[in-house]
């Protein structure tokens, strides 16, 4: 897909989770049908999710508590999971020595890692991770 279709798709995304309103959320995943893959319609929530989450905190607070309209295109627990091990494995930290994940969503860090963890994600991914995870060093 081209660059510019996705910021199209993107775009409506973020105007359309803006309003608040549950019901254009369905009928905006519908659109996003329209890409090519599962993984770009997963994309384009995630990439709104994370704008929402640097840019504004009550939009970002309202997806939270309304997550589950997201599923299943968008399972925000997996997805923030997968993004902290891409950024950790990037950076040579290892999961299940340097960190790991337990089943009730708590991230869990070794003692070298937990001062840099910061480090690895920009504002949005962190308050993701802060808000979907419980970390615990």
């Amino acid at each position: 897909m081209e660059t510019n279709d996705f910021q199209r798709s993107l775009d409506v995304v973020i105007c359309v989770l803006k309003e608040k309103d549950t019901t254009a959320i369905f009928k905006v995943k519908d659109f996003l049908y329209s890409l090519p893959s599962l993984k770009q319609i997963e994309r384009a929530l995630a990439s709104a999710v994370l704008y929402f989450a640097q840019h504004d905190q009550p939009v970002f607070d309202w997806i939270i508590a309304h997550q589950a309209m997201l599923n299943p295109e968008l399972d925000l627990f997996a997805f923030t999971r997968a993004l902290v091990r891409t950024r950790l494995c990037e950076r040579g930290w290892i999961q299940g020595r340097d960190f790991w994940f337990d089943l009730q969503n708590i991230l869990r860090m070794g003692p070298l890692l937990s001062p840099h963890f910061a480090d690895y994600f920009n504002q949005g991914e962190l308050r993701l991770v802060r808000t979907m995870l419980k970390i615990s060093a």
